[in-house]
């Protein structure tokens, strides 16, 4: 028999995830759209650009697809190859920036988190704080 291991969070969960990304931007006057998979969920600050949910979102399907966050990993995973490399970014929703991660829960991935709306390191700074966040609860 085959069986799946499934955990997820609540709504108010994913909503205080979200929260704590937000959070973080806050003392540095920076607007950000925030972006989850499972829930569907995502957030666009009062005066972040409506660009800045697409690219949020973008961020989720690496880390959905392959389990590990975009950024570093995978520009250390492409760079050596010029068509990934190039080819990712004309890719519908796939993208190699930085500020995209898996959720983890006990071990079992329960979905993604994306933000967006600063340099890629930044965004990167506003997903650990929202992590951090998960292993509170």
């Amino acid at each position: 028999m085959i069986t799946r291991d499934k955990r997820s969070l609540s709504y108010k969960g994913w909503q205080n995830l979200i929260e704590e990304a937000v959070q973080k931007t806050i003392d540095l006057i920076i607007h950000i759209s925030v972006s989850t998979v499972d829930k569907k969920n995502f957030a666009r600050m009062d005066n972040a650009l409506h660009q800045s949910v697409h690219t949020s979102r973008r961020k989720t399907f690496i880390p959905i697809g392959y389990a590990f966050p975009s950024g570093y990993f995978w520009y250390e995973y492409t760079k050596e190859d010029p068509c990934l490399m190039h080819g990712i970014s004309h890719k519908k929703n796939l993208t190699h920036i930085g500020g995209g991660s898996p959720i983890f829960v006990r071990g079992v991935m329960i979905g993604t988190l994306g933000t967006n709306g600063s340099h890629y390191t930044n965004t990167e700074q506003y997903v650990s704080a929202a992590l951090q966040h998960i292993k509170t609860l």
